[in-house]
């Protein structure tokens, strides 16, 4: 809806941590977020190629939990 300021910034506030964990390690963390949330729900995201490091468990739970929190 054109103008709709509080569904925009509801839809901000829904995705600002899965924005916070892609900003993580001074935007290292970009890739392997976004591939981690691909593969969640149902794409093809894979593992990243080095020098990118793997995310750690916490990560990967914080990543599924702010999708899961999205009710797609």
């Amino acid at each position: 809806n054109k103008g709709d300021y509080a569904t925009a910034m509801e839809i901000q506030k829904m995705i600002t941590p899965l924005e916070y964990l892609r900003e993580g390690q001074d935007k290292a963390n970009n890739v392997p977020v976004v591939k981690k949330a691909m593969d969640h729900v149902g794409l093809v995201g894979g593992n990243c190629r080095p020098p990118i490091h793997r995310l750690s468990d916490s990560e990967q739970e914080s990543i599924i939990r702010s999708i899961q929190d999205w009710n797609l």
